[in-house]
Order: structure tokens, then C-alpha cells, then sequence
């Protein structure tokens, strides 16, 4: 004769294993995805200071399933530099960018992005397929500025929520 409570023990070791399942299975799918749609990077330097710091750690959308438009901080592997960088976009293909006076202005609006003078002066269009970027630490970054607009195809992703270790 079968004993009650031993069916009840064996009901409940079932039942914890589908939960351990239903674990793994869902971690396994959620990594998955997260291999396919998203990385992860870590701030180097304080270019985009105060908004990323040194040490800072992003979750990023990659670029092949975003596109990158104003104000998004962008991970990009620079050709130029030889390294990957952070920066903000300011400007996308077809805007004109002014750099006067420590100001500046896209489309004939000014920025917001940082309230920080801006060194030099510049008057540009920017190409098509290309992105005008900059770092909120005006005074610590290479930027657009120095190496110019970066093309479409150097940004890796594109940030979607960072915090601080």
C-alpha cells in the first residue's frame, strides 16, 4: 500500500524540479538574448564626466539594432584612436554644426548637452552616413572636435542605462 506522505514528499520533489527547470531555461534564454541585442562596456577616462564617470558601467543596444540619433551616448571603436571611446552624439548626417565663442550650435540652435565653454571654432555640415559626437567633459576629450565626424559603421551601441560600481 502507498503511503500519503510520500506521495505528497514525491509531489513536491517534482514539483521543485520543474521550478529549478523553468530556471535554468528562462537564464539560459534571457543570456542568450543578451549576447544577440545587447553588450555591456566600462567608462575609460573622464571625457563624458559628470554623466559617466571613470569605472562606470553601460548596457548598450548594439548598433546593428539601433540607430544612433542626438543626445544618445554612443560606444564607438575609433579608427583614428585605435580604441573604443564614449561619446555623445550632437549631430546626425545632413546638420550643421558651429562651435563659436565656447558655444555650440546645431541647425542654428544651441546644444544643451553641456554647459561647459567648448575650445575652438568650427562650421560644418556633416557628411551623409557620418555623426558629429562630443564628450559632456568639454575640457578632457577627444571628440569630433579633433578627429572629425565618425562614420555610421564605428559605433558599436548605443547606451541604454549605465551605473556606478
Amino acid at each position: 500500500m502507498i503511503n500519503p506522505s510520500d506521495t505528497q514528499k514525491y509531489i513536491k520533489k517534482r514539483q521543485g524540479y520543474k521550478y529549478l527547470l523553468s530556471f535554468f531555461v528562462t537564464s539560459l534564454i534571457v543570456f542568450i538574448l543578451f549576447q544577440i541585442f545587447l553588450e555591456n562596456m566600462v567608462v575609460d577616462g573622464n571625457s563624458m564626466s559628470p554623466t559617466l564617470l571613470d569605472g562606470d558601467i553601460g548596457i548598450c543596444v548594439k548598433s546593428t539594432f539601433a540607430t544612433a540619433e542626438k543626445g544618445d551616448i554612443v560606444n564607438i571603436k575609433s579608427s583614428y584612436l585605435g580604441e573604443d571611446i564614449v561619446k555623445r552624439v550632437i549631430a546626425t548626417e545632413g546638420d550643421s554644426v558651429t562651435i563659436k565663442n565656447g558655444v555650440v550650435y546645431v541647425n542654428n540652435n544651441q546644444e544643451y548637452y553641456s554647459s561647459q565653454r567648448t575650445k575652438g571654432d568650427a562650421s560644418l555640415i556633416v557628411p551623409k552616413g557620418q555623426i558629429f559626437v562630443l564628450g559632456d567633459n568639454r575640457g578632457d576629450s577627444t571628440d569630433s572636435r579633433i578627429i572629425g565626424c565618425i562614420s555610421i559603421a564605428e559605433v558599436n551601441s548605443i547606451l541604454l542605462f549605465h551605473f556606478r560600481p
